[in-house]
């Protein structure tokens, strides 16, 4: 396949509804990631070992918070 035929074919399955729905998610999905390591990273009070638990913290309730986020909103999707 070409590099024609594939990008005629990607623009002719993609509705510009299902475009404006990901770039949506992407950013309700990078405002969970940034509010919650934000939050996570001001807290932090005793220096560089409580440094490490944060981020560590952060990026795991940051995997939850999208993963809830994701399935809310294509519950919404798809009603």
């Amino acid at each position: 396949m070409s590099l024609d035929e594939y990008i005629h074919f990607a623009f002719q399955g993609a509705n510009f509804s299902s475009v404006l729905l990901a770039i949506a998610k992407s950013a309700l999905f990078a405002f969970l990631m940034a509010t919650i390591a934000l939050y996570k990273g001001l807290n932090v009070r005793e220096g560089s070992r409580e440094i490490s638990q944060a981020t560590t913290q952060s990026v795991v309730n940051s995997v939850i918070a999208v993963t809830l986020a994701n399935v809310v909103v294509t519950s919404f999707q798809l009603a």
